[in-house]
């Protein structure tokens, strides 16, 4: 079975299609997504990457093949996990900066999909100040609604994503709570009112200029009408204003975004050191209602939210990392010495333990899942944490000494 994994990992194939499919049964690659979905998306991408930053030919079919294999796949998925996500947008920066890092994430997301090739002579005939083997970059090509979508909601909405970001920042200036807040407001609204539109009337205005309107496309994507919409009456996508990509963009991606970001704002305003600090001379059942709150949130982010993306996950493991280190200087370093007689200090003392042996757990689940999301192959401890309880897991990860 190793030899088969091994043969596989450093063999070519024919197609991206055989390399996905392999990628998934080595665990290269997260199977519990739409496969459909994630192949295609996938594949646009890692073509584009071949493009930008190996000099790949598309056109030369030898030259292609030869990165078809699980390592270059691989050092493509590990170059993906480097994103920037909700902690940029939360930190402070002027309208210039806001402007600028719109086009930098643009430009990103452009390089994901945007493929290069050299210019042909037909391409030289349509375009004449083109000369033949010139280097050309274009949108990625689709033949089927599937792609088609694919390229609306994971590329074009995007773009208006990164938009909505900037605005945001030139509109209110600061990012904290209650602009956040109102933003989201403002989206609930609009989604509010397009509740008791008929899907009928909304479906029935496709493709008629006149009748259509941001109101009826929200319900058209919502009811997920472009996801089976015949190839030939798809919307040019592609084109500046697209106003599928832009309903997209703000009332689904940026939606969720902003709430991603509120969470994640709150979370951040909880001072765990803080907390303890305070619960140093509070009462011993405020304190163990402290350690419960943890104990939830481990359970929530760890063991409960498989789906949590990888800028999210390297949030949970820096808390993580803090709070451990915070408990152990609080109540278990040594150094503080405790009177044996203080019945409340060794109690202090022990839950601090208790607590952070869950948190060294916790911390071994997210740092697999970390590998797994970057494009690594050590699946074993989420594997393990899937298949047995909380308890269970804690026990096996404390009796390896991992810490």
């Amino acid at each position: 079975m190793e030899r088969m994994s091994h043969i596989k990992e450093i063999m070519n194939f024919k197609d991206f299609g055989e390399l996905f499919e392999a990628a998934i049964q080595l665990g290269v690659i997260d199977s519990s997504n739409n496969m459909i979905t994630s192949e295609i998306l996938y594949h646009y991408q890692f073509n584009s990457w071949l493009c930008n930053h190996k000099n790949c030919d598309l056109n030369d079919i030898e030259h292609y093949l030869s990165f078809l294999n699980i390592n270059t796949l691989k050092e493509y998925l590990n170059f993906e996990s480097q994103e920037v996500g909700v902690e940029k947008f939360l930190s402070s920066i002027s309208d210039e900066e806001a402007f600028s890092e719109f086009m930098i994430q643009h430009n990103a997301l452009r390089s994901k999909f945007r493929v290069k090739r050299r210019a042909t002579k037909f391409d030289c005939e349509q375009m004449p100040r083109l000369k033949e083997g010139d280097v050309i970059s274009f949108e990625p090509e689709y033949k089927t609604s599937k792609e088609a979508y694919i390229l609306l909601t994971e590329y074009y909405a995007r773009c208006y994503l990164e938009l909505e970001k900037s605005t945001f920042k030139q509109t209110y200036k600061v990012v904290n709570s209650d602009t956040i807040m109102a933003e989201i407001s403002e989206i609930e609204r609009f989604i509010s009112t397009v509740e008791n539109i008929s899907l009928s009337q909304a479906s029935k205005a496709y493709a008629k200029h006149s009748e259509d309107s941001t109101e009826f496309v929200y319900k058209r994507l919502k009811a997920g009408f472009y996801e089976f919409l015949e190839i030939e009456k798809y919307p040019w996508i592609s084109s500046i204003g697209n106003v599928e990509a832009m309903v997209y963009g703000r009332f689904f991606l940026f939606y969720d975004f902003l709430k991603s970001a509120l969470q994640e704002l709150s979370e951040k305003e909880w001072d765990w050191g803080d907390f303890l600090e305070k619960q140093t001379i509070s009462s011993n059942q405020n304190l163990n209602n402290g350690f419960s709150k943890l104990e939830k949130y481990i359970n929530d982010y760890v063991y409960q939210d498989m789906k949590t993306n990888l800028d999210r996950l390297n949030q949970i493991k820096r808390n993580l990392m803090s709070w451990k280190e915070q408990l152990y200087n609080a109540f278990i370093n040594p150094e503080n010495a405790i009177d044996p007689t203080d019945e409340y200090r060794n109690r202090m003392k022990m839950n601090a333990e208790r607590m952070r042996n869950k948190i060294i757990a916790a911390l071994s689940i997210i740092e697999s899942r970390i590998s797994s999301k970057s494009g690594h192959d050590n699946f074993s401890a989420t594997t393990f944490a899937i298949t047995q309880s909380n308890a269970e897991y804690e026990k096996h990860i404390l009796k390896k000494g991992i810490r």
